[in-house]
């Protein structure tokens, strides 16, 4: 893996950090086609033979993700650069904001495409492990949607009790990225030097990005490289507002 990272405070309370990291996490640790993280015991394997033949991608390591947070103490009111001797109704209004938010860049998930239906090793290892298919063509289409992200005829299950497994190999796809922005709104409206309330608004994915969720795998499933739903974690889901006001004291 690499990571870089900067941080940087500049003058009229703008600071921020910046980070990138790009990583490569390959193992025969998650089994034949992972989608969770694994028991304590681990997964079985599809081919004990060949351990080698669950090697590849881990699921939940990105290859790039960028991060950056940042925070501003909006320079107006009491103390600060502009309107710092306005009268105490417009610094009540305009001054003592404080701007905060998370920009989130980074590529998919990798997926592993997997087949029911048939016994290609004659081993019954449908009943040990998932099974994965013959990859015979390219499996992105030139515009990928949320109705077709892969393409089904680039992938065949294999016949039975031909002697072998198919040939994909675990973690060869890779899921929707995901673009986010969700920022916050703070300020303190004082009674005396110890007391007073802090109003506080938070926006989870300002511009309501649709963040796609991963696409079916199963390639005998009539939803194959369909994606019916979205992602959720780190507010990458539909536009979320969430006011609060807080007495402190």
């Amino acid at each position: 893996g690499l990571t870089a990272e900067v941080n940087r405070r500049f003058s009229k309370g703008l600071q921020f950090t910046s980070s990138w990291a790009w990583s490569k996490n390959l193992s025969d640790a998650e089994g034949s086609a992972p989608g969770s993280f694994s028991a304590e015991n681990g997964p079985r394997l599809l081919d004990r033979f060949n351990r080698n033949a669950d090697y590849g991608n881990v699921a939940f390591t990105r290859r790039h993700r960028a991060l950056t947070t940042f925070l501003w103490e909006v320079p107006v009111g009491k103390g600060r650069s502009y309107l710092s001797g306005a009268h105490r109704a417009v610094d009540a209004v305009l001054g003592g904001w404080q701007m905060s938010g998370i920009v989130l860049f980074q590529t998919g998930a990798f997926l592993t495409p997997t087949f029911t239906g048939t016994d290609p090793s004659g081993t019954g290892a449908s009943r040990r492990a998932s099974q994965r298919p013959d990859v015979i063509s390219d499996p992105i289409p030139t515009q990928q949607t949320s109705a077709a992200w892969f393409t089904r005829a680039a992938f065949a299950a294999p016949a039975n009790n031909i002697g072998r497994y198919g040939y994909a190999s675990v973690g060869s796809l890779v899921g929707p990225g995901t673009k986010n922005f969700s920022m916050g709104l703070a300020k303190k409206f004082r009674f005396t030097e110890q007391t007073g309330l802090q109003f506080q608004a938070d926006f989870s994915n300002v511009f309501n990005h649709l963040n796609l969720g991963n696409p079916s795998t199963n390639i005998s499933s009539s939803a194959f490289g369909t994606i019916t739903g979205t992602q959720t974690a780190e507010g990458t889901g539909p536009r979320v507002i969430q006011l609060g006001l807080r007495l402190f004291f």
